[in-house]
């Protein structure tokens, strides 16, 4: 690719927050981010324990629900304060596949799966397609130990 921050429609791999302002994800992307309002009491709550874990994301960005959902995520973990070295954001086709072989193993049957892991890199759970309540509630119980089904897990 010629400059790194553009990614073309059919591209799987990793994705970070600059390419999806910098590429034709922003039409769908940057509403999203802007209009979303957060739950700030439970933004509190996470911002004090979300750096304890790794979040990997795995998406489509021809889905709408990924469309949706991804752009309150990096809202929701940029007013955390979140260290964004911790999150991984893997594009894939519509066969939630990639080329690079990142979702091997992992069992992505619905995307978004936005998987919430500890420091041992062991998952502890994760989002399926849109949160129950809303994700920074489903997250606070996720990273809290709170009894969580997501939806359409297999």
């Amino acid at each position: 690719m010629e400059n790194k921050n553009t990614v073309p429609e059919d591209y799987t791999g990793i994705i970070t927050y600059q390419n999806f302002i910098n590429s034709y994800t922003e039409t769908w992307f940057s509403p999203t981010y802007k209009a979303y309002t957060i739950d700030k009491n439970t933004l509190e709550q996470l911002t004090k324990r979300l750096d304890n874990y790794t979040i990997e994301m795995y998406i489509g960005t021809w889905c709408p629900d990924c469309q949706n959902e991804i752009p309150k995520l990096y809202k929701l973990l940029h007013l955390a304060g979140y260290n964004m070295q911790g999150l991984k954001t893997i594009a894939l086709d519509k066969n939630k596949e990639s080329k690079q072989g990142y979702e091997k193993n992992k069992n992505i049957n619905f995307v978004p799966t936005i998987i919430f892991l500890d420091k041992n890199k062991e998952e502890i759970n994760r989002i399926v397609e849109t949160p129950k309540e809303n994700l920074e509630k489903d997250i606070l119980k996720i990273i809290s130990g709170e009894k969580y089904t997501p939806n359409n897990k297999l």
